[in-house]
């Protein structure tokens, strides 16, 4: 049986990262919670870098839009995208 492998980019892992923590919500974590506390803040911490790094990414001519900055803009923090 082959291993699917997703996520394996910035965006997957703060995805599955975010899935966890949303899960860990739902059930009893009294067991687990210093894992899920560390966990927590490691990504938390990787989420921040990932912004950091985004920042400094230079974005091609072809990719910008009043739509696609307003949606970059919201991601760091900014502005909310009008609807």
């Amino acid at each position: 049986m082959n291993t699917r492998k997703f996520g394996m980019n910035p965006s997957g892992r703060l995805e599955t990262g975010a899935a966890v923590l949303a899960a860990a919500k739902a059930v009893d974590i009294e067991r687990v919670r210093p894992r899920l506390n560390a966990f927590a803040g490691a990504h938390r911490r990787y989420a921040e870098a990932q912004r950091e790094v985004e920042i400094d990414m230079p974005v091609p001519a072809a990719e910008v839009s009043a739509d696609s900055l307003a949606l970059r803009v919201a991601a760091l923090g900014g502005l909310a995208p009008a609807n």
